[in-house]
């Protein structure tokens, strides 16, 4: 689900709009403070010299140049305690005439040392979900929405849980998941069962978390994903504009969801590129959501024993079982 370059243009025109509407608010902002404050107008232009007070001090000091530094360190500190007494005094809070940024990070430019920062990438995402209308599934499907009371509290056959305590025991890790998401890098979650069994629904709440955490989440079946890579690779770059969504992004991304493994169209090299991206995210200690219909011993016999391997050993593994519970609906 790539954005087109049009809406990377869109987005960057949107950023420098934010800067220009805060510069002349925080450029009214200054002006009542010192229309109501004539002082602390003042005391910013005392401020502003500084520098050139301390290097003049410096070339005339003669014997004891770090004497007169930092008798203009004290004075300095004299100044800004005195300035944030007015604006208190008056009724503002002290940083009432810095600019405020909506992402400190890259200062509302989208982009920190010319690599794209993560408000950037994530509002990339975002309007790529927007085009595919999984933003407005994530507005039903979260976890406020979540009904256990839709998995059967009765034995199935072959299994000790009922479908409901099953999916207890999964709703318990999958909030450990999220609860040490930002202590506790690179976890790894598998959501492995039959078609209906609420998967995708829990992908989505997942989703939906780390992103009102202000997380980048990108949301991607792997037939999308096989797509993207393989047009990535032979794309023509000289002709074709640069897509939004690059192995980079896949690859750098908080969350990676990656839904529906195993329904994608499998050849050699989707099998390898699959395997280079889960490998990548795990090194960079990156975490990935894996939702499939395959048990484990058909991931090994469909993408090798080693993509299996890297599954098993660093992917926490959450079983789904029950019935199509899309059917019931229908019921």
């Amino acid at each position: 689900m790539p954005v087109s370059k049009e809406i990377l243009q869109q987005i960057l025109k949107e950023y420098e709009d934010r800067r220009a509407a805060e510069k002349l608010a925080r450029e009214n902002r200054q002006k009542e403070v010192y229309e109501r404050l004539p002082e602390v107008k003042t005391i910013d232009d005392e401020i502003e010299s500084f520098s050139l007070n301390a290097m003049g001090a410096y070339l005339k000091c003669g014997k004891d140049p770090h004497k007169a530094l930092s008798r203009l360190r004290q004075r300095m500190d004299e100044l800004k305690e005195r300035r944030e007494a007015l604006l208190l005094g008056a009724g503002y809070p002290t940083d009432y005439m810095e600019t405020r940024y909506a992402c400190p990070l890259c200062k509302d430019t989208g982009y920190v040392q010319y690599e794209k920062c993560r408000c950037l990438k994530q509002e990339l995402i975002n309007r790529a979900y927007h085009q595919s209308g999984l933003e407005r599934i994530l507005e039903r499907e979260n976890m406020a929405c979540f009904d256990l009371s839709l998995f059967e509290d009765r034995p199935v056959p072959s299994e000790t849980l009922t479908p409901r305590q099953n999916m207890q025991q999964i709703l318990k890790r999958v909030q450990g998941f999220l609860g040490s998401f930002s202590e506790n890098p690179g976890q790894n979650l598998l959501f492995s069962g039959p078609t209906g069994t609420g998967k995708t629904f829990l992908c989505n709440c997942v989703a939906k978390e780390l992103l009102d955490q202000g997380y980048t989440v990108l949301y991607v079946t792997a037939y999308d994903l096989c797509a993207l890579l393989e047009k990535e690779r032979f794309q023509d770059r000289a002709r074709s504009p640069r897509l939004s969504f690059t192995s980079e992004t896949v690859e750098s991304c908080d969350l990676l969801i990656l839904d529906d493994l195993g329904t994608e169209f499998r050849n050699t090299l989707s099998v390898t590129e699959l395997f280079h991206c889960v490998n990548q995210r795990l090194l960079a200690r990156r975490s990935t959501l894996i939702s499939t219909n395959l048990t484990f011993a058909d991931l090994g016999a469909a993408y090798g024993d080693r993509f299996s391997s890297r599954i098993f050993g660093s992917y926490t593994f959450c079983r789904f079982i029950g019935p199509d519970l899309r059917r019931k609906k229908r019921l």
